[in-house]
């Protein structure tokens, strides 16, 4: 979740769109612990996840063209 809070989205709204993709079936969350620390989680891209990446790859660019300026 560290990586996605960088790009600057609140917490609570990260935590319920990531969920959203959990119980959507295009992500999953494994637990992994490195040595020494505390046990995490991470967000991996299932079999359906893979299959949606053209599609967004394909959008991208339209909502880029139709966003605000300054967001």
């Amino acid at each position: 979740m560290a990586e996605f809070q960088r790009i600057g989205i609140p917490n609570a709204t990260l935590g319920q769109r990531l969920n959203d993709l959990v119980c959507a079936g295009l992500l999953e969350r494994v637990t992994y612990q490195e040595e020494g620390e505390r046990s995490r989680e991470e967000y991996v891209l299932t079999d359906a996840g893979r299959d949606v990446l053209p599609i967004l790859a394909a959008l991208s660019p339209s909502g880029d063209r139709r966003r605000e300026p300054g967001q």
